[in-house]
């Protein structure tokens, strides 16, 4: 998620800004449901 944020803050247009953005959101999701798996499981 920092990792994400790291991208987030060098990024300058704003298609790139956009992308950037969605994908920290996927990323955290991923994470999320993860972590999910592992407590239901």
């Amino acid at each position: 998620m920092i990792e994400a944020f790291k991208r987030f803050a060098m990024v300058n247009s704003s298609e790139k800004y956009m992308e950037t953005i969605l994908n920290a959101i996927v990323e955290a999701k991923e994470i999320l449901n993860n972590r999910l798996e592992i407590i239901i499981k």
